[in-house]
């Protein structure tokens, strides 16, 4: 997954299994990367994980959140 993830624009996860995508992977993504669950679990995105001061959250849309790092222009959504 690390190398995977600095050269797409879109990560979808469905399999089920915890930790798919974590914050390490997160701080790979290109800025603007979009991503998204779509399994029934909430364990495949270490969303606790990007839940810190470095990070700041905006609601776009009803279960979408845009997640900025504070020290860089770097953005993702998911």
């Amino acid at each position: 997954m690390p190398e995977v993830v600095k050269n797409v624009d879109i990560v979808v996860t469905a399999t089920g299994n915890k930790g798919v995508l974590t914050r390490e992977n997160m701080d790979k993504l290109k800025n603007g990367a979009i991503v998204c669950n779509m399994g029934h679990s909430n364990t495949e995105i270490d969303v606790m994980a990007l839940k810190t001061q470095d990070l700041t959250w905006e609601k776009v849309r009803t279960q979408v959140r845009e997640i900025a790092r504070s020290q860089s222009c770097q953005r993702w959504c998911t």
